[in-house]
């Protein structure tokens, strides 16, 4: 039966690249893991088979995950990972909020979604944006249903 070792849950812009790309080099863990599926908050109508198929490079005496940090900001992602795979260690990487917030606007302007103009000042005006950065709420549904040992949160 296929099994997931560990997810990465989020956040987005807090170093996960940087962190998935040293722990897929242990020997240990799966190299060809894949970063960014998403499944569990945007794609989950594509069905186990389908999530299964993007492990099919890993041998089975090595540990699977992956990391999506949309997991931490989708409703439904914490109870469709429990349900599938109520044994798996979750890592949480997050950053001072506001450099997160701060590192999240430079990105949006280099990939053109916002013009270069905008001031932070107007970014954060938004107070959407600033919802990526409240940790203790979006982690909040992982806590409610996995036990605190099977959750690690990396502050970097």
């Amino acid at each position: 039966m296929f099994k997931i070792d560990f997810l990465g849950i989020g956040s987005g812009k807090s170093g996960s690249t940087w962190f998935f790309d040293n722990l897929v080099k242990h020997p240990e863990i799966c190299s060809a893991n894949p970063k960014e599926i998403n499944f569990f908050s945007d794609l989950f109508d594509r069905g186990m088979d389908w999530y299964a198929s993007n492990f099919n490079g890993c041998a089975e005496n090595l540990l699977k995950g992956e990391f999506s940090v949309t997991y931490m900001y989708n409703d439904q992602a914490a109870k469709r990972i429990h349900d599938q795979f109520p044994d798996a260690k979750l890592i949480a990487i997050i950053r001072d909020p506001i450099t997160r917030t701060y590192s999240d606007y430079w990105h949006y302007i280099r990939k053109g979604d916002i013009p270069k103009s905008t001031s932070f000042m107007d970014y954060i005006g938004d107070e959407k944006k600033l919802r990526f950065g409240n940790y203790a709420d979006n982690l909040q549904p992982f806590f409610d249903l996995f036990p605190a040992d099977q959750i690690k949160v990396i502050v970097l």
